[in-house]
């Protein structure tokens, strides 16, 4: 019996060892948890690579931030916004800038449906708009500061919800629940590539025309971010940014997570200074 119970002990002690050993890779999840799946083989190519046991978790972005400062997360793949947060705090290091489609920049989507008279964003005065978190990037804070930029008041030009999916924020223009809404660029595509809605159903609100060759409305900002926490291990934190900036588009962790690879930080200056004109974290 005594054995037996000694035996059950040591087992028990290898799996709290195994777990601490794990490096969670904690990433936004903007769409729930094929926002998860798609980052795994991302972990195994930083497993090999650095002989740490790495392992994705999904985080949303309005608590990404908070368990970044508190140490629960260490690793995090985060939007733009998020990192400004945690980098300007000075409790986490920027390692890399994700690069997809060509570029390391992204946008937002100021969408209406194909048939609506929206034509720009005057047009959202006295409409209803629906975006994602404050805290999310792509669905929130770009739309906001190109709105506010142009003259409109958020607070009192137009009714403001939020959703907890940005695909129910597509789905809800589409059937005509909101009148306009905001969405990270390449949403709409993913979703019409995916079945669930057709591209032709939707109109853009002053969409743009440059090196991003996604549907999107506002200026360009960085992508996401890989950072760490300033309680990750410094060595442990270079072996990460060594993997990630030699990983190439053709490899598996790139091709599942849709991306072309990292490369060192982009500057945040542009976006902390609509983070400064919105008054969100850090600034608000």
């Amino acid at each position: 019996m005594r054995f037996a119970v000694l035996i059950t002990s040591l087992l028990s002690l290898c799996v709290v060892v195994a777990q601490a050993g794990e490096l969670s890779l904690a990433v936004n999840a903007p769409r729930g948890q094929e926002d998860i799946q798609k980052w795994n083989a991302l972990a195994a190519y930083l497993s090999a690579e650095t002989g740490e046991k790495v392992t994705v978790s999904g985080t949303p972005p309005a608590r990404i931030d908070k368990e970044v400062e508190s140490g629960a997360i260490k690793l995090a793949l985060m939007n733009p916004v998020s990192a400004a947060d945690v980098i300007q705090q000075n409790i986490a290091k920027p390692l890399a800038t994700l690069k997809a489609k060509g570029t390391a920049q992204f946008a937002g989507a100021i969408i209406t449906r194909a048939d609506s008279p929206i034509k720009t964003v005057a047009d959202l005065k006295g409409k209803n708009v629906m975006a994602f978190q404050t805290s999310s990037a792509g669905a929130y804070v770009f739309q906001m500061y190109y709105v506010q930029s142009n003259g409109l008041d958020p607070k009192k030009d137009f009714s403001l919800r939020q959703s907890n999916k940005q695909d129910d924020i597509v789905l809800a223009v589409q059937k005509g629940l909101v009148d306009v809404g905001f969405v990270r660029s390449g949403l709409l595509e993913s979703m019409a590539k995916e079945g669930k809605i057709k591209l032709t159903e939707f109109a853009l609100v002053d969409g743009k025309n440059d090196e991003l060759k996604l549907l999107h409305s506002t200026p360009l900002y960085p992508e996401w971010f890989l950072v760490a926490s300033n309680k990750l291990d410094p060595q442990v934190a270079a072996k990460i940014k060594a993997a990630v900036l030699k990983l190439k588009a053709d490899q598996p962790a790139a091709r599942d997570a849709g991306i072309d690879g990292f490369i060192e930080p982009l500057s945040l200056d542009s976006l902390k200074e609509a983070l400064r004109a919105l008054k969100v974290a850090p600034f608000g």
